[in-house]
């Protein structure tokens, strides 16, 4: 029996942490594109799938919230306006790890983490923002930190200065809804029949709501949390600080 534990505990995955670094430790350097790594992992690939399904189809009226960002007044508003738009469709979980194309996420009424800051940062980049100055940002779990489990954000660079465009937490997400009388059921249905058309365009960028969900770095609420990787269409960023070995 002994000899069958042992056995099975080297085939167990392990995590080894090398040069942890924390998310407060980003710092603009990291968008240098000299700063990218060699490493390709699967999310660089499931984040160019994304980026393929959506130069195949776009979403029907997409130039709806394009147009909406590109009227903004300076790329703070855009970044805000982006955030708005697309953190009204509900989180809803059991996406399998897919990492949605904005048409396959408004389809399926609902996504996680990782497909809003994709679709905050396809949305961005087709309003003309610089995509040098966005990445994808994977740290570690919100509940279950020090798991291997990840959190995903965008994180966006503006004069200097580094944003963090998160979702909305559970009790933000409740207020909004609330606030608009909303049934977050029926509202995803009407996303996956109605797309684009279901969303609201008409919202004030300087509000509880973008107090709530786009933060400076340094007020973050989650920044001690260890960083996992960062990247964009340029490939990886930052050396990933997180690797995975089996045991032969």
């Amino acid at each position: 029996m002994t000899n069958k534990i042992i056995t099975l505990l080297l085939l167990i995955p392990i995590l080894i942490i090398t040069n942890a670094v924390e998310v407060k430790d980003m710092n603009i350097k990291y968008f240098d594109i000299k700063n990218k790594s060699s490493i390709h992992d699967f999310r660089q690939d499931k984040f160019e799938e994304a980026i393929n399904n959506h130069d195949i189809k776009k979403p029907d009226n997409w130039n709806l919230l394009v147009d909406k960002v590109k009227e903004q007044p300076n790329e703070y508003e855009q970044l805000a306006t982006a955030n708005l738009l697309i953190n009204q469709i509900p989180y809803i979980d059991n996406t399998n790890g897919s990492y949605m194309s904005p048409n396959i996420a408004l389809n399926r009424g609902g996504i996680v983490c990782k497909d809003y800051a994709i679709i905050k940062y396809i949305l961005l980049k087709d309003a003309g923002f610089n995509i040098n100055n966005m990445l994808f940002m994977v740290h570690d779990s919100l509940t279950e930190p020090d798991t291997g489990q990840a959190h995903v954000v965008l994180a966006v660079k503006i004069n200097n200065e580094i944003f963090i465009a998160n979702q909305y937490m559970k009790s933000t997400a409740i207020k909004y809804y609330k606030e608009y009388g909303i049934n977050k059921d029926k509202f995803s249905k009407s996303i996956k029949k109605e797309g684009v058309n279901a969303l609201t365009l008409n919202f004030n960028t300087d509000s509880y709501y973008t107090k709530k969900s786009l933060y400076p770095l340094k007020k973050y609420n989650f920044n001690e949390r260890k960083l996992f990787s960062l990247l964009n269409e340029n490939g990886n960023y930052k050396l990933a600080v997180y690797n995975y070995k089996k045991r032969k």
